[in-house]
């Protein structure tokens, strides 16, 4: 499967030796899938990286809604984009 198809995202063969990296605009949160390790992983736009359960309802969503980004992307970061949140008041 190429970069970018929506179906990396949702599990299956792949995950066995890929690490997926994943960006959740919605709720400024990035995830990150480590195939080695096999565990998750979560980076808020202005915070450190932190395990997280499978269970995570905000994982599940990242990987269903989230748009895939490369490692390098994952690993700059980005920083909080305080307009939008503004908007929501």
């Amino acid at each position: 499967m190429e970069f970018g198809d929506p179906r990396r995202r949702w599990g299956g063969p792949s995950w066995n030796y890929l690490s997926i990296y994943v960006d959740f605009e919605f709720e400024q949160v990035m995830f990150r899938w480590d195939h080695k390790k096999k565990k998750y992983f979560r980076k808020f736009y202005d915070g450190e990286e932190t395990p997280v359960s499978e269970q995570n309802k905000l994982c599940f969503a990242g990987f269903n809604y989230g748009e895939e980004i490369t490692k390098e992307h994952y690993e700059k970061g980005k920083p909080l984009n305080h307009k939008w949140r503004n908007k929501l008041k």
